[in-house]
């Protein structure tokens, strides 16, 4: 499934690359915190960034 969704983007012109993002919150004691999330996909396309994720 991930290939077809990979080549469909190709196909539109975006750059696909396969990742983490990082996520910046705050913990109960008022400390920063980072946590870090797998996506599927991170697309671009131009100045435009989408992130997809599988459910």
């Amino acid at each position: 499934m991930e290939n077809i969704v990979y080549n469909e983007l190709l196909i539109r012109r975006y750059y696909a690359d396969i990742g983490i993002i990082d996520v910046y919150g705050k913990a109960q004691e008022g400390k920063r915190v980072r946590k870090q999330l797998e996506v599927d996909f991170v697309v671009n396309q131009g100045s435009q960034r989408y992130y997809i994720r599988r459910l």
